[in-house]
């Protein structure tokens, strides 16, 4: 460890405990007041210090380093994969209920509920997740849903207006188009952090990218 990471680390730490910042933006923010480093550099020092548990950032129920596996993206109980399996779930409830569900029915109110999920928020969160994988670094909890409830809106609109230009819009065409988008944002932005959680993106990115820069 060089002594400027050293200096780095112990300036984290200090912040940390004076002046307890809510969001790790925040918490660069700060160090960045006190000293000239980049950005990118506070946050390479904040995820080793995570990593070699020297500090813990969000809650105790949060874990926020990316998985590296597909087994542990999908199979271990961590926030990543319940808000995967609970999107999915929601998803694949969506179709049944909505499409087949009479209006006379003793469970409409979970159609209405259901529908409401998806027409003002859960497509946009997965959209927001596939901008911005990682918790509690360039947007907090907070943000990302202000953020999901107005990308959605946008999703509707253009959904709807695709299906009216180029084919039809009905409740069938709508509920299976707005499910399948929301299925596919949710798998992108999933293997999007098990790249980034594995490095490989960060690999492919400095030999393919920074080389063909390089060459220029």
């Amino acid at each position: 460890m060089t002594r400027k990471t050293a200096n780095t680390k112990q300036l984290i730490q200090d912040t940390l405990r004076d002046e307890r910042p809510n969001t790790v933006r925040r918490l660069v923010h700060l160090v960045q007041k006190k000293t000239n480093l980049e950005k990118t550099e506070i946050y390479d020092a904040i995820q080793q210090m995570e990593k070699e548990k020297k500090i813990h950032l969000g809650t105790t129920r949060i874990e926020r380093n990316l998985p590296s596996t597909l087994r542990n993206f999908f199979l271990r109980f961590h926030y990543y994969s319940v808000e995967f399996w609970v999107i999915l779930s929601f998803t694949l409830i969506f179709f049944p209920l909505v499409l087949l569900v009479q209006r006379d029915s003793p469970v409409i109110f979970l159609r209405t509920i259901i529908g409401l999920l998806f027409c003002l928020f859960i497509p946009g969160w997965t959209f927001a997740n596939l901008l911005f994988p990682k918790l509690y670094e360039t947007i907090d909890q907070f943000e990302r849903m202000l953020l999901a409830l107005g990308v959605n809106i946008g999703i509707v609109i253009f959904t709807g207006i695709s299906l009216d230009t180029y084919w039809v819009i009905d409740d069938y065409s709508f509920v299976i188009s707005i499910g399948l988008v929301t299925i596919a944002l949710l798998l992108i932005s999933s293997t999007l952090r098990i790249l980034i959680g594995s490095g490989k993106l960060e690999t492919f990115f400095n030999k393919v990218i920074l080389k063909k820069g390089e060459k220029k």
